[in-house]
């Protein structure tokens, strides 16, 4: 919990997370079959197929570690406030922060 202007925030890490591994809708899955053939030799000379399916997302582990260190970045900013009055650089983080609910206002603290 921290405070900005007299108001206490807290830090909803769920919601990190959640953004962290969201995936773009413009993100392209890839998905690929390989059939392997090999004999065997039983006696009988017998072909056996495997077949190995993969599905893989083309950039999400990516954008993933981007998200993260934005947000880091993010709430390293918004942190080191050094004065009441926040900076511009401040001021994005934290409308930034609040628009994704990763920040929340906490409206009653309980004793």
């Amino acid at each position: 919990m921290f405070e900005i202007n007299g108001k206490f925030y807290a830090i909803d890490m769920d919601m990190v997370m959640k953004w962290v591994a969201e995936s773009p809708s413009n993100e392209r899955n890839i998905s690929t079959t390989t059939t392997i053939s090999y004999p065997v030799m039983d006696g009988d000379e017998e072909i056996v197929e495997k077949e190995i399916s993969e599905n893989k997302s083309s950039i999400n582990d990516v954008m993933s570690n981007v998200r993260y260190d934005f947000v880091r970045i993010l709430l390293n900013t918004l942190l080191t406030a050094s004065t009441m009055d926040l900076s511009v650089a401040q001021r994005i983080a934290f409308n930034t922060l609040i628009s994704k609910n990763i920040i929340t206002e906490i409206t009653a603290i309980k004793q």
